[in-house]
């Protein structure tokens, strides 16, 4: 998903660059101990909230050309 990127991707490691306005989010444990989701996806990266939780923040499909953010 980010392949096109380059090495700009990695900006998005020491700045903040996103814009996440999410009602719903899943931590990275929580979706590690699903095991239809961890199955079916692979988690591409993670955002913080402003209090410091993480959350899923992309996803890819492991088998099909789909992608989620």
């Amino acid at each position: 998903m980010f392949e096109g990127l380059r090495d700009y991707a990695y900006e998005f490691e020491k700045l903040n660059l996103t814009y996440n306005s999410h009602s719903f989010a899943i931590s990275p444990n929580t979706f590690e101990k699903d095991e239809d989701m961890n199955n079916f996806w692979d988690v591409t990266s993670h955002s913080f909230m402003p209090n410091g939780t993480a959350f899923v923040s992309s996803i890819e499909a492991k088998d099909y050309p789909i992608f989620a953010t």
